[in-house]
């Protein structure tokens, strides 16, 4: 019975979507990191099961960690029109962390997050560690048990 109250909870958490201009993305990605933050950058171009089952991961994780300090912020880069869609898709993956869009004009910040390997432009995932220190990284499909080990290793070292 608890496993379902959990379930029911989860289902209905609010996903908020807010806007992220340049100085926004700045502020978000080198400033006040005093708790690992993972950061996913996608688009509505990127596969949209690789999307779906990445999302899900990153949020399975964030509800298991966050109250240990796991912090996630989502930004994804699409035009105005497309944010309903953006919504839906977070909502779908009961993604409840930070979720911002953006313009492809304002990525200039995100790009040092970008992990060099890789062939794509997105989707990719850095964790910040505390204090900016850039840890682990990912291009593509995220890998559901390495994602997991950083995570506690980045908690850990409070």
């Amino acid at each position: 019975e608890s496993a379902e109250k959990v379930k029911n909870r989860y289902a209905e958490e609010t996903v908020n979507l807010y806007y992220a201009d340049e100085k926004k993305i700045t502020l978000l990605t080198s400033h006040n990191i005093h708790r690992p933050t993972f950061f996913y950058v996608w688009s509505l171009d990127d596969n949209k099961n690789d999307t779906r089952e990445n999302l899900i991961k990153i949020s399975k994780y964030f509800k298991i960690f966050r109250k240990r300090g796991l912090k996630v912020i989502t930004i994804c880069i699409c035009k105005e029109l497309d944010k309903d869609k953006v919504k839906t898709v977070l909502e779908r993956s009961q993604l409840s962390s930070f979720n911002y869009y953006t313009y492809p004009t304002e990525v200039k910040n995100l790009i040092k997050l970008r992990p060099e390997e890789g062939k794509t432009i997105t989707p990719f995932g850095r964790l910040v560690r505390i204090n900016g220190r850039k840890g682990y990284s990912t291009n593509g499909q995220i890998d559901d048990k390495e994602i997991r080990i950083h995570f506690l290793n980045s908690l850990n070292e409070k």
